[in-house]
Parts: C-alpha cells; structure tokens; sequence
C-alpha cells in the first residue's frame, strides 16, 4: 500500500511528475544507495518516492 505520509506521520515530498521523481530517485540511489519506486498519490495526485513493496 503506497502513502502519502512517512512513517513518522508527516507529508512525503511530492514530485509534479513521474520523470522528477525517477530523477530524485535516481539521486537517493546513487548518494544513499537506497532502491526506491516512484508512485502517484491518490491523496495529493503528486508523485512520491517509497521502498519497493514486499511480496
């Protein structure tokens, strides 16, 4: 299940489209070496970073 919140309750930062937040991804990846997807919110209609879901 995607959020728009983060697990300590606040706002993720949302991203106006897909390829800025693949973009911010890409950074988290290369900086932090965090594996993160991109999703659109169904609160917010922005775009948001999350881990990948586990199946």
């Amino acid at each position: 299940m995607t959020s728009h919140f983060t697990k300590e309750g606040t706002p993720k930062k949302g991203y106006r489209t897909e390829a800025k937040a693949k973009q911010a991804a890409q950074v988290s990846w290369v900086i932090n070496g965090a594996e993160l997807q991109t999703y659109r919110c169904d609160f917010c209609h922005l775009w948001h970073m999350g881990k990948p879901f586990s199946r």
